[in-house]
């Protein structure tokens, strides 16, 4: 409360005293540049121990840690968020790549890892697919190897049971 006080003073005292000077000169041109160079002294008068009273507050909040937590936190949040918009939009990827094909995926499930190096990579890619659309397993293969890298797992649904077709 000192600090606000003692700034609140020499702001009043810079004022008067800039007030007795502007009444002291005579009018004219010097009385223009006499002006602007009190109004430059109170604005620096103003900031000056404004400045100091902000640098004075500290307060005593243990952040550091709270900080440290929080950002481990979000790390591991943004990880997970990038990982599950990659599959996302790798599922579109292969959407598109079969439909551009002619062949239709009931389901498309990717499974993306990171390694020691902070890769993401492709670790499993699960294609569901209706009866009718067996015939089209190697075609489908095929597709999502050649664009992928990765050989997919086929998945054909038979009467509300599931058989896997591996090639």
């Amino acid at each position: 409360m000192d600090s606000l006080k003692t700034c609140a003073t020499i702001i009043c005292i810079c004022c008067v005293a800039c007030s007795i000077v502007s009444l002291i000169i005579p009018t004219g041109r010097m009385k223009k540049t006499v002006s602007l160079v009190l109004g430059l002294f109170l604005i620096c008068s103003a900031i000056i121990p404004i400045k100091g009273l902000v640098d004075s507050f500290n307060p005593d909040i243990e952040i550091e840690n709270s900080l440290e937590i929080e950002t481990k936190y979000n790390e591991e949040d943004y990880q997970k968020a990038v990982l599950k918009q990659t599959a996302d939009n790798l599922v579109k990827v292969a959407d598109n790549l079969l439909k551009n094909e002619g062949v239709t995926a009931s389901n498309i499930k990717i499974s993306l890892k990171v390694n020691e190096e902070n890769s993401i990579y492709i670790n499993r890619i699960i294609i569901y697919i209706t009866k009718i659309d067996k015939e089209n397993a190697d075609k489908i293969k095929e597709i999502i190897f050649k664009n992928m890298s990765k050989e997919p797992e086929i998945i054909v649904y038979e009467n509300q049971q599931n058989q896997v077709v591996t090639g």
